[in-house]
C-alpha cells in the first residue's frame, strides 16, 4: 500500500511554498505548538498536563518538555537542554519527546499523543498535514515511520502491544529516515478524509514482527532507544490553501473506452508529478510529469471515484474523476 508523503529539510524552497499553500483556512489541531498548560508546570509533565492532548490509553503517558521546567529548578524536562539531548523549540518555548522504540523494554512503552480536532473532518475533503519533528541527542536508534490515523472516537483499545490494525487504516505514513539531530525537519503528507473523523492520534504503529530500526550508535543514555521531539503541528484543508486556482489551469479527461486519463494545462504550466488518490485516501497511482500534458492508462485500477493530483509549477492542483 502507498501513501502520499514528502520530507523536506528546513531552509528549502518547499517550505516557503508549503507556507504559502497553507497560509489560509483553520489549524484544525488544538495547541498545536504544545504551549498551552492546564497543570502546573513541573519535572517531566506528561501529555494530560497540555490543554487539550493526551496520550491513547494503550500507551504510557510520555514527557513533555518546556523551558518553564528549566525556570522552576527542574532542567531534565526544560528546553533547549533535557534529559534526552537539546533542542530548540521549532516555535515557542515547548514541545513533545516521543519514543518510538526501546531496546531494553516492550513495544508497550511506545508513546501515542492524541487530540480532538476543532471541527470532524469533511467526507471527500483533502487535508494537509504537517508536523516539525527531531531526532533527541541521546537516541541510539532511528525508525522510519511515524504513522497517523484520524478515527471518529478516542482510540481506548490496543489488541497486543500496538493495534493490528492501525499500521494499515492510518491516513499517513511519513518517512523519518532523514530526521537527525542537527535540526528540525519539516514533515509532510495529505490524504482524503472519509468523513467524521474527530481525533488524530501519531506514533510509530508498527509491531515488533516488522521493525523499522535503524542503529544509530551507542548512546550515554540507560535505555537503548529512538526518541524524537515534535512540534508545531498542522491540518487543514489542502483546497483552501491552492490560492487562484482557475478551473481553465487544469484539464482532466476521462476516455471510458481505451481506459485512459489525459491531463492538460492549457496555461503552459509545467506538469511535474501526478497521482491519483482514492476515497480512502490512498495513493492508487503515481506517475512523473513533463511538458505541459500527459496521457496514461488506468485499467488497473478499481472503478470509483479518484482525486487527481497534480503537481505544477509553485502549486498542487486537484480535480476529482470518476472511473467506470
Amino acid at each position: 500500500m502507498e501513501y502520499t508523503t514528502f520530507h523536506s529539510r528546513l531552509g528549502l524552497s518547499l517550505i516557503t511554498l508549503l507556507q504559502v499553500l497553507l497560509c489560509n483556512g483553520q489549524n484544525l489541531i488544538p495547541n498545536p505548538g504544545f504551549e498551552e498548560m492546564d497543570e502546573p508546570c513541573i519535572a517531566y509533565s506528561n501529555y494530560d498536563h497540555l490543554t487539550y492532548w493526551t496520550e491513547a490509553q494503550c500507551t504510557v503517558g510520555p514527557p513533555y518538555l518546556n523551558v518553564c521546567s528549566t525556570v522552576n529548578g527542574f532542567p531534565s524536562g526544560g528546553t533547549p537542554a533535557n534529559f534526552i539531548g537539546f533542542q530548540h523549540p521549532a516555535d515557542g518555548v515547548g514541545y513533545l519527546s516521543m519514543t518510538t522504540y526501546n531496546l531494553n523494554l516492550s513495544n508497550s512503552t511506545k508513546f501515542y499523543p492524541s487530540v480532538q480536532l476543532l471541527e470532524p473532518l469533511e467526507s471527500g475533503v483533502e487535508y494537509c498535514f504537517s508536523a516539525y519533528v527531531s531526532l533527541a541527542e541521546q537516541s541510539a536508534f532511528k525508525t522510519t515511520d511515524l504513522f497517523m490515523i484520524c478515527t471518529n472516537d478516542f482510540p481506548t483499545v490496543c489488541s497486543g502491544n500496538d493495534t493490528l490494525n492501525w499500521p494499515t487504516e492510518s491516513q499517513l505514513i511519513l518517512n523519518t529516515t532523514d530526521v537527525d539531530t542537527a535540526d528540525w525537519t519539516l514533515l509532510t503528507g495529505s490524504f482524503i478524509a472519509l468523513g467524521g473523523e474527530e481525533y488524530i492520534t501519531i506514533g510509530d504503529f508498527n509491531g515488533p514482527g516488522t521493525p523499522d530500526t535503524i542503529y544509530v550508535g551507542a548512546t550515554s543514555f540507560p535505555s537503548q532507544q529512538a526518541t524524537y521531539y515534535i512540534d508545531k503541528l498542522e491540518l487543514r484543508s489542502c483546497e483552501i490553501g491552492v490560492q487562484d486556482v482557475k478551473e481553465s489551469e487544469l484539464t482532466v479527461l476521462y476516455d471510458a473506452a481505451g481506459d485512459v486519463l489525459s491531463i492538460t494545462t492549457p496555461s503552459a504550466k509545467q506538469l511535474h508529478s501526478i497521482r491519483l488518490v482514492d476515497m480512502a485516501g490512498r495513493t492508487a497511482l503515481r506517475t512523473p510529469g513533463g511538458g505541459t500534458s500527459i496521457q496514461f492508462g488506468v485499467a488497473d485500477l478499481p472503478r470509483g471515484v479518484y482525486v487527481v493530483q497534480v503537481g505544477t509549477d509553485g502549486a498542487w492542483l486537484n480535480r476529482k474523476v470518476v472511473l467506470y
